[in-house]
């Protein structure tokens, strides 16, 4: 825990914005199924769905591999 963690349905997520109700996660290597790292792992997703749906929110996520940053809308 660094400090700027935030613990919701029992997992810390990297960043969260109560005001923008935007949590935000730094995504290592060890987060994707291959090198090139283009695919989730599930677990991840699984746990990201269910913080979605505690919070209503949306996700910002970073690729250390790939450098990327990628949205996910809460539906």
């Amino acid at each position: 825990i660094n400090g700027k963690e935030y613990m919701v349905c029992g997992y810390w997520v990297d960043g969260y914005d109560k005001n923008k109700n935007v949590v935000f996660e730094y995504d290592e290597t060890y987060h994707y199924l291959k090198k090139q790292g283009k695919i989730l792992r599930p677990k991840d997703l699984q746990r990201m769905k269910k913080i979605q749906e505690k919070l209503k929110c949306n996700f910002i996520r970073y690729n250390e591999l790939t450098k990327e940053i990628k949205e996910y809308l809460y539906e």
